[in-house]
């Protein structure tokens, strides 16, 4: 199993081709994928915004088959860190929260200027774009 534990943000997580080439990394055991319910439903939210023709069962399944894919994946215990933390914006407290509890070496998100350094350096995380983290995907440290 990698050891290098990456929450991926919801916003990762909605579109299909980047959440797709994302988990097929973790499949290759490059990283290990965390995200919580919270991620989940924030991603679930914003699929049904954005594409309101998918079922929502589609989408719920799309969310169960990672959930059984990457069963480690899901992170509890986030929701009492969530309020030590500040961020630009406090709506995505909980991303840090997540990673905080697994102790993530990174966070995956689009909104790179939503995560200061500053914050997270005391967090040992820090948050790259999915360009980023593919491009030095290679680099990551693995498990054996």
């Amino acid at each position: 199993m990698a050891r290098y534990a990456v929450v991926l943000d919801a916003c990762v997580l909605v579109p299909i081709a980047l959440a797709d080439t994302l988990l097929r990394l973790a499949e290759r055991d490059l990283y290990r994928p965390l995200w919580s319910t919270r991620i989940v439903a924030e991603a679930t939210d914003a699929i049904a915004e954005i594409h309101p023709e998918i079922p929502p069962e589609q989408v719920r399944r799309r969310f169960a088959v990672m959930d059984d894919a990457f069963e480690d994946a899901g992170v509890e215990g986030w929701e009492n860190l969530e309020h030590t933390v500040t961020l630009p914006d406090p709506d995505d407290r909980h991303v840090v929260g997540v990673a905080m509890v697994d102790r993530a070496d990174a966070i995956v998100t689009a909104n790179v200027r939503d995560y200061p350094r500053d914050v997270l350096g005391r967090s040992t995380s820090k948050s790259y774009t999915p360009t980023a983290s593919c491009s030095t995907s290679s680099t990551s440290p693995r498990g054996s």
